[in-house]
């Protein structure tokens, strides 16, 4: 079945593939974005809730992209405040408009990572059970996204379908490991993973169509790590004391991507 999927943040990195993989995939995407020379459908700012609502208005499908990509650090608050005001109000309204698929891309940096120092993991490969270590805005504004949408789960119940995803480093391998040879503790911090930018985006419509009902959570991260190493000896020489479980052979990541591989046909 076709579908009319909105994509918001559409003329983003990241939404632009969306749009491309909306069409690919025989939908009809409606474009959201806030900047004026974005040539996008439906010109909206997500802060404003009736903006909100217009834009996704008979939409069968909304994919939330638009946020701040990153701290910014000479206008403390606002990356925290904007990023959780457009999520809740573009949850919101597909909650009133009875909008049955929701997909919410949310970031590794919800539990730490790239801007937040990671003191420690619980275990590799990291899950949804691990604690947030936030300690920027930018991290703690997708933590409290992920709430929204909990938030929203729990009121809609299973009529809905709500999918929020992890996604990590919008780059094909190839960047992303000149990116962590250049700076190996910004692979560490990272580690090592990255999120190759079309087959993202076809996951995330996949998510749209796909019959799932209720609220699930999963990273949409590539199943390999960036380094193509032996992921116990990069866990044995950088975080010692953290237990592996027997999913971590050949070039595995350290992301669980356990959800998207059983549901989305995930498999970079």
């Amino acid at each position: 079945m076709s579908l009319e999927i909105a994509v918001t943040g559409a003329a983003g990195v990241l939404g632009r593939y969306v749009v491309r993989a909306v069409t690919a995939a025989g939908h009809r995407p409606r474009t959201i974005d806030v900047r004026a020379d974005s040539g996008v459908d439906v010109r909206a700012d997500l802060r404003d809730y009736e903006a909100a609502a217009r834009a996704l208005e008979r939409a069968d499908a909304v994919v939330h992209l638009a946020a701040h990509p990153k701290p910014v650090a000479d206008r403390p608050g606002m990356v925290y405040a904007e990023n959780t005001t457009m999520s809740f109000n573009v949850l919101s309204a597909a909650a009133d408009l009875g909008i049955a698929k929701v997909v919410v891309a949310s970031s590794i940096n919800a539990i730490g990572g790239e801007f937040s120092e990671i003191a420690g993991y619980d275990r590799f490969p990291v899950d949804f059970e691990q604690a947030s270590q936030a300690r920027d805005e930018y991290s703690l504004s997708k933590w409290v996204m992920e709430q929204q949408v909990r938030y929203f789960g729990r009121i809609h119940g299973d009529d809905r379908s709500m999918v929020c995803l992890r996604i990590h480093a919008v780059q094909p391998r190839e960047v992303q490991l000149g990116a962590y040879e250049r700076s190996p503790d910004r692979g560490r911090r990272n580690l090592w993973g990255y999120s190759p930018p079309e087959q993202t985006a076809a996951a995330l419509v996949r998510a749209c169509a796909a019959p799932l009902p209720g609220v699930h959570f999963g990273y949409l991260v590539a199943t390999d790590n960036a380094m193509h190493a032996d992921p116990r000896e990069l866990v044995r020489r950088h975080w010692p004391d953290t237990p592996c479980d027997g999913r971590l052979t050949g070039v595995r990541g350290l992301f669980d991507t356990s959800f998207a591989e059983a549901e989305l046909g995930w498999g970079p």
